[in-house]
């Protein structure tokens, strides 16, 4: 052992330091050192558990704020903060639902809610069908399709046949067919049975405005007709087209171009009237020549019409209307409240009728004379007016149907046309009423449908089924055979036939000696009736 071990030196205890602690050093002597010293050192006496360890001051107050900081533990539970107490408090208090809402739930195109209407629904659709091709299916039950005997391959119609169907409508030749109406109860008269050939007919059954002609252009805005049935369109910065006496396409005149704002047309007789947006009126003497200035001023011309009693209306666009009085002079003035005027339209009753561009009312001036009133129609959108030979008016709405009210009485009505953005609607003499959309385009409704002359109608033919050889080839002639008054059933009776000879063939023509005697038996005037000899007769 070292004779120093645990040895003091008497000069360390001389010393009067601060922060000094006595320690044993690395050869066992006693000597005063820095605490701060012990920090560095791998010791802690708070890591130890051996005998005989102090804490330093530093330890101590570690050990102090831990046991201060310390959560209490509440008896049989684990050791938790008030936070988590309190918020285990409120889960504790959910009590859950019976039923959640629906919207809990959210649905998408793979997942889906359904009702048991639905399901009932599924569940009585037709079981899963394997058709025979162009066979028509039936219900065999409620639940199970199967194939009828109906066949319809698009040309030919059968029923019950064998081999693919020739004919229209075609029976299976399996037995005798017989086409019939049912018979009635004993209470109602049996049903007439009518078999139709085609007709021609001399007037239009298609209610629908049909295009008529190739693309005139953009900006079309205004199309009318001709006393000559013959019909002009324009287009705002283009040019005039003509289609002449109603028929054919519309053809360039060549007296337009592209610097001329076309706004509307009319005519009067065979004059045709042209207004201009920020521009003059020309007319076109009796549908020939050039258009000519009348000298009417630069305004926005914007809508034209006329009426039977000659008089012509122009209408400036956010201004008045004005008038030329029997078709001669200057269009004075009518002092009408300021409108967007876009339409004009004369009817044959003499009622000059208007339309404004906006969402707003018909307007009419009654008999051609007074203010402009409205008929207090709906309101629409409507670009376009014109009245017919027959008094019916037609309006066009933006994007819309054209409506029609029927000889200017009653409400107006749609006519189920096509949505198109429509411009302009123009009417000539024989009744055909003309559309135009913004694009070019021009329709017609063909009203006046005389057509073609000395049409056929369709024949009515009978065709017995042809034989082979001398085998027989036949129409026959089958009515009931009258009885006494009441409720006796009659007799289905034959009465003649035509053979495979083409000889019309009486089974019981009646026998008479004259007409005096044919007519006391009953006979009716025009019945043919024969002689003991044989001689054949009509009774008069």
């Amino acid at each position: 052992m070292d004779t120093n071990y645990n040895r003091i030196k008497v000069a360390d205890l001389e010393k009067n330091e601060r922060d000094k602690i006595l320690t044993t050093n690395s050869s066992g002597e006693l000597e005063f050192s820095d605490v701060n010293n012990i920090k560095t050192d791998s010791y802690n006496a708070l890591d130890y558990v051996q005998d005989g360890k102090s804490l330093d001051a530093r330890q101590g107050k570690v050990l102090k704020d831990l046991i201060d900081n310390k959560v209490d533990k509440i008896t049989g539970k684990s050791l938790v903060s008030d936070t988590e107490i309190t918020r285990l408090a409120s889960i504790s208090n959910y009590i859950h639902p019976a039923n959640h809402p629906p919207s809990i739930i959210s649905q998408d195109t793979n997942n889906r809610f359904v009702t048991d209407t639905e399901k009932t629904n599924w569940n009585s659709k037709q079981s899963l069908f394997t058709g025979v091709t162009n066979f028509i299916a039936k219900s065999l039950n409620p639940i199970t399709l199967i194939s009828s005997r109906l066949f319809d391959d698009g040309t030919f119609f059968g029923i019950g046949t064998i081999s693919t169907p020739s004919k229209d409508i075609t029976l299976g030749k399996q037995i005798n067919r017989e086409i019939g109406i049912e018979q009635s109860d004993s209470s109602t008269k049996g049903r007439d049975l009518i078999i139709t050939a085609g007709r021609t007919i001399n007037y239009n059954d298609n209610p629908n405005f049909n295009t008529i002609t190739q693309n005139i252009g953009n900006n079309a805005f205004s199309i009318t007709g001709l006393q000559n049935n013959s019909v002009y369109a324009s287009r705002y910065g283009g040019d005039i087209y003509k289609q002449t006496d109603g028929l054919g396409p519309f053809s360039s005149t060549g007296l337009g171009a592209a610097s001329k704002r076309y706004s509307s047309l009319t005519s009067l007789y065979n004059n045709v009237y042209d207004a201009r947006f920020e521009g003059d009126i020309y007319m076109q003497t009796n549908g020939t020549g050039p258009f000519t200035s009348l000298n009417q001023g630069n305004k926005n011309w914007f809508a034209m019409g006329s009426l039977p009693n000659n008089n012509v209306y122009a209408a400036v666009f956010n201004g008045d209307v004005y008038m030329q009085t029997n078709g001669t002079g200057n269009f004075l003035p009518l002092n009408q409240t300021s409108r967007a005027w876009s339409g004009l339209a004369g009817s044959p009753t003499n009622n000059m009728y208007a339309i404004v561009q906006s969402l707003d009312d018909i307007y009419i001036q009654l008999n051609g004379m007074g203010n402009f009133i409205p008929l207090g129609v709906n309101k629409r959108n409507y670009t376009a007016i014109t009245v017919s030979s027959n008094n019916n008016i037609y309006v066009a709405v933006q994007n819309g149907d054209i409506y029609m009210q029927t000889n200017g009485i009653g409400p107006f009505v749609a006519t189920g046309q096509i949505s198109r953005d429509w411009t302009a609607l123009g009417s000539a003499p024989n009744g055909n009423v003309y559309a135009m959309t913004r694009n070019g385009d021009i329709y017609m409704l063909a009203n006046s449908g005389l057509g073609a002359s000395n049409l056929d109608g369709g024949t009515l033919k009978f065709k017995a089924g042809t034989a082979k050889g001398n085998g027989k080839s036949r129409i026959e002639f089958i009515t009931g055979q009258k009885t006494t008054s009441g409720t006796n059933m009659q007799i289905e009776t034959s009465r003649a036939y035509i053979d495979e000879n083409g000889y019309m063939i009486w089974l019981n023509m009646p026998t008479y000696a004259d007409n005096s005697t044919a007519i006391a038996a009953g006979l009716p005037v025009g019945c043919e009736y024969k002689t003991a000899t044989g001689d054949r007769k009509i009774v008069y």
